[in-house]
């Protein structure tokens, strides 16, 4: 018998439109690899063999684990969804004899010395790194920029990452075979979400984050307005995407490009290979209905892409992340008079559970989906409300 591998950080609910398993999946026998810390999991009675393991660093295990099922079933493919088992899957899949992205590629989107050598070569500018070896190098450095990102060159997303502008204390936390430290980049934070198929660009939709690079130790909330709109800094992020891909010799994918910018030029923050989280990929399906997700499984398993581009319409909507700042039960999230603006709440701690501080960006307590507004200027007043009026409780 042959089966698919999902394996995934992510909750199961990704793999789902309108409650139903995507289409690409539901003719297929499943095996599921989640996260010990996935959110929800796949329904009994819906897969061969669901097994939990920790995927961070999980390259050996779950080749292993892959070989066992080998013993079982014919292993037509391995599927990954998100971001931290990027390079696991890629490590087993070669392993395997499966390759569908090497790791030499994969290591493309989470590599940050590798990324930022690539970006380099496609004309994409870079925040200057630091590349001394004493205090005083780092702190002429810091002088220079004013505060400093320090940040792990293999972790996913903000995991690990600090903003610090003291030099003992970043000299200190740094290791230079595994840490990065660049000059901090004061410019606005976007995103370009985009599918790409056979060196060509599907679709893509612009975000800009409501904090210039989220620090979760301070900011509760972390909204994403996003738009389809034609502006010509989406079509500059567009352009270095696909620079960026020819260097890196990939073709295909859904890819998640974040970059600062002061409106004009941009500069690179990061680029992953699978869609954007935080509600970002599910905000775009509700108000336009490409779900990336959906088209990051079937470029992996060789199928052509679902998306239509059904209209032509203009979309402004956002996803709002909410981080609690305090140990608690979690008791309350009231929206009041401006629930109406809001498509869905998708919580990942649910009301009555005991919570922890948030650390990083998977840590949200949860986050809203707006409904689509008339225009930019609508969605921003709506944001602010929500940030102004709505109440979440957390009790010692």
């Amino acid at each position: 018998m042959s089966v698919t591998v999902i394996v995934s950080r992510s909750a199961y609910d990704c793999l789902e439109s309108n409650g139903q398993l995507f289409e690409c999946l539901a003719d297929r026998e499943l095996v599921y690899v989640f996260s010990v810390r996935a959110s929800n999991l796949p329904p009994k009675g819906s897969y061969k063999e669901l097994h939990l393991i920790e995927l961070r660093d999980a390259e050996e295990q779950l080749t292993q684990l892959l070989k066992s099922i080998q013993c079982r079933y014919d292993i037509e493919q391995v599927v990954y969804v998100s971001e931290q088992e990027v390079i696991p899957v890629a490590y087993a899949q070669q392993a395997l004899g499966l390759s569908n992205l090497t790791v030499k590629k994969a290591q493309n989107f989470r590599d940050k010395p590798r990324m930022n050598g690539l970006a380099e070569l496609a004309g994409i500018e870079v925040n200057p790194i630091y590349q001394g070896s004493s205090l005083e190098e780092l702190s002429t450095f810091i002088e220079r920029y004013g505060k400093v990102v320090l940040k792990p060159t293999a972790e996913a997303g903000s995991v690990g990452v600090h903003m610090l502008t003291e030099a003992a204390l970043a000299f200190e936390m740094y290791d230079p075979e595994t840490m990065l430290i660049q000059a901090y980049n004061p410019n606005d934070l976007y995103h370009l979400d985009a599918l790409v198929r056979d060196n060509q660009l599907v679709f893509s939709s612009l975000g800009q984050y409501s904090v210039p690079c989220a620090d979760y130790a301070t900011e509760k909330w972390k909204a994403s307005l996003i738009s389809n709109q034609a502006t010509a800094l989406h079509a500059t992020a567009t352009a270095a995407l696909m620079r960026y891909l020819s260097a890196a010799d990939v073709q295909n994918g859904v890819f998640h490009f974040e970059f600062f910018s002061d409106g004009d030029n941009l500069t690179l923050c990061e680029i992953a290979i699978r869609p954007g989280g935080g509600g970002i990929a599910q905000a775009i399906d509700n108000v336009h209905g490409i779900n990336l997700f959906d088209e990051h499984i079937r470029w992996q398993l060789g199928l052509p892409a679902a998306c239509k581009n059904k209209t032509n319409q203009t979309y402004y909507t956002a996803t709002m992340s909410y981080f609690n700042k305090e140990s608690g039960r979690f008791t309350k999230l009231d929206l009041a008079s401006l629930s109406d603006q809001v498509n869905s709440i998708k919580y990942m701690s649910k009301i009555g559970q005991s919570v922890q501080t948030a650390r990083n960006g998977s840590d949200e307590l949860f986050y809203l989906l707006l409904n689509n507004q008339s225009s930019y200027h609508q969605l921003l007043q709506t944001v602010d409300e929500i940030i102004d009026n709505a109440e979440v409780n957390i009790n010692h």
